[in-house]
């Protein structure tokens, strides 16, 4: 059996930089890791932009007027209805006489 050779001093040197170089890479996920400020202000940058879009996705993005009547068509039966009660209670309070 041979023995592998021992490394030069240029090689060492060479696999220590690499090691350091390695370790402050690790160094700097860590700290981004344990950086809440950071991370929470790029979460919250996240949801604002995530509801921003549903918003602009449901309303248009604003430069239309009638946009956000569109979004409001599903209740059309209310103005009737509304109505319809507010006539209700006219002839309750004139029969009665309140």
């Amino acid at each position: 059996m041979t023995r592998a050779a021992a490394p030069t001093a240029a090689e060492l040197r060479a696999e220590i930089d690499r090691t350091r170089a390695e370790l402050g890479e690790t160094a700097r996920a860590l700290a981004a890791k344990a950086d809440v400020r950071t991370r929470l202000g790029a979460a919250v940058r996240t949801k604002r932009r995530e509801l921003t879009d549903r918003v602009a996705a449901t309303f248009g993005d604003g430069t239309d007027p009638a946009a956000p009547a569109a979004g409001l068509r599903r209740y059309w039966w209310l103005i009737p209805a509304g109505a319809a009660a507010a006539a209700l209670v006219g002839v309750l309070v004139k029969r009665r006489g309140w």
